[in-house]
């Protein structure tokens, strides 16, 4: 039976998507320079803050301006002051998707908007109001009014409460400051850490229970993401909560820089670049294993803001449009599916008159398009048949992704032929709804090698079947050969009718 499954159940997962994995203390920082991401002087960047929301560009009122990802939601500002949204905003299984951009109601003059990490959307309008809702995408209804001191120009998320910035560069939020904070030009959230940039050029900085002035910065002209600025003279450096500062470590035309999880990107004069891990496809620039080095995202137009949210990324276009890539199990990528996007997808729907037709991404998900390169194969490997799918004819490649080999043992895992490449969870789990990933256990007396695999005997090969709920089924009757299997790779075929080629490039032990 588990044959049968894999003949028609199997599909690539392009290697390199858990290579070099960083160290689970953050993504690794960009290279300084960035060689390949510019070579642009230092003034093409000097972007400063200012205290109101950007002009709208004349002409295009359905352009979009702003965009905003947190965690698995994100949210696009457009020129009319209209403020589409897509994603999934709370943690859960069970929280409804909309893998599409909704519209939220009556909101037509925002200036701003944020979400945060329990869903709420916060969005403060022309007329200085602030509003919420922390109703579903999917079951939006009117707005709330927050009740604010001032005329509001800004609103960011500083864990699940506000911060709000009044025209008159007064700052009010949920630190209960004494004095209150005035003059603030710029303000920069994340998490536990925020950053308030004063017109003198100093800095103040918060935690979620007290705020501190950094008495190191008196300078700042910009504020570059979160915990790093351009000084007046030009020179940019990072500093911490206490104002101790750091070299800055990137391209040196940086406009703003936005942090996900262990992921980091540059918006710059020249693009945008990121580093970090790429399991699924997160850098942007294909499949292929994590980076410490930038590289150029290719993007269908030039980019003027960035946002990051957990495993994915969106960029606004210089056109209005607004592209994003990366992990999409919760529909964070707007585009009507739960396929993950390892390169840039225009999100259709945030420039029309009217939103695009509700989407929760169960529809069909395309065949991966992306297959393992047997190029670089040496002998010794079978290379993998083409086969025709049940569900609409869909063509699957028998190539597995990835493999971790120890003295003794073995793990090779597959994806089911719905399972985009990249699309596994750190857990090894399928990154999306309603699918399955495959693991192949091999065990030895000695170390694995050439030769003959049963579900007994001393040369032990098992098949489980995971369930995106974690739940493990154990196939029977498995048999297989071993064809290959050094520091480099691992192939065989699973032995049946017709007989199943696997391969998989060997990682390093997670």
């Amino acid at each position: 039976m588990y044959r049968r499954w894999l003949a028609v159940a199997l599909v690539a997962c392009a290697c390199g998507g858990k290579k070099d994995k960083p160290a689970a203390d953050g993504a690794p920082t960009p290279a300084d320079p960035a060689r390949d991401v510019d070579a642009a002087a230092v003034g093409d960047a000097t972007v400063g803050d200012v205290a109101g929301p950007p002009p709208a560009p004349s002409g295009a009122t359905t352009k979009v301006l702003q965009v905003v990802v947190r965690g698995t939601a994100a949210c696009a500002r457009r020129a009319d002051g209209r403020v589409r949204c897509w994603g999934r905003q709370r943690d859960g299984k069970s929280a409804p998707i909309a893998a599409a951009p909704v519209e939220l109601p009556n909101v037509t003059s925002a200036v701003s908007v944020d979400i945060s990490p329990t869903g709420a959307i916060y969005v403060v309008t022309s007329d200085g109001h602030v509003l919420s809702t922390f109703d579903e995408l999917t079951k939006l209804g009117p707005l709330d009014e927050v009740a604010v001191s001032g005329e509001a120009i800004e609103v960011r998320l500083f864990g699940t409460e506000p911060f709000v910035l009044m025209r008159s560069g007064d700052l009010e939020g949920p630190v209960k400051s004494n004095p209150r904070l005035t003059d603030v030009t710029a303000l920069r959230t994340s998490g536990k850490r925020a950053f308030a940039l004063h017109r003198d050029g100093h800095v103040s900085a918060f935690t979620q229970t007290s705020k501190t002035t950094l008495k190191g910065l008196t300078d700042i002209e910009t504020l570059i993401g979160v915990g790093c600025g351009r000084h007046r003279g030009g020179a940019l450096s990072c500093w911490d909560d206490r104002g101790k500062t750091s070299a800055w470590k990137g391209p040196a035309n940086v406009i703003e820089r936005a942090a996900g999880d262990h992921v980091s990107c540059d918006l710059t004069s020249s693009g945008i670049a990121c580093t970090g891990w790429n399991d699924v496809g997160q850098l942007g620039t294909g499949p292929g294993p994590n980076r410490a080095t930038p590289k150029l995202v290719e993007l269908p137009g030039k980019p003027i803001d960035l946002a990051v949210g957990e495993r994915s990324a969106c960029a606004v276009l210089e056109s209005g449009d607004v592209a994003c890539w990366g992990a999409n199990d919760a529909g964070q990528l707007g585009d009507g599916t739960l396929t993950d996007r390892a390169k840039p997808v225009v999100i259709a729907g945030l420039t029309s008159e009217a939103p695009v037709a509700p989407s929760a991404g169960t529809q069909a998900v395309q065949q991966a398009s992306a297959e393992m390169s047997w190029a670089e194969f040496g002998e010794g490997c079978t290379q993998p048949v083409k086969l025709t799918g049940p569900e609409d004819h869909v063509l699957a490649s028998i190539v597995s992704a990835y493999a971790y080999v120890a003295k003794g043992s073995a793990r090779v895992w597959f994806g089911d032929y719905r399972l985009d490449p990249e699309g596994y969870r750190d857990d090894g789990r399928p990154a999306r709804t309603g699918q399955h990933a495959f693991e192949l256990r091999l065990t030895a007396p000695g170390a694995i090698d050439r030769g003959r695999y049963h579900d007994s005997g001393p040369r032990r090969a098992t098949l489980i079947i995971h369930d995106e709920n974690g739940a493990q089924t154990f196939a029977k009757g498995v048999d297989l050969v071993v064809e290959r299997a050094d520091k480099t790779w691992i192939c065989g075929q699973l032995l049946g009718t017709p007989r199943q080629p696997f391969a998989a490039r060997i990682e390093k032990h997670r």
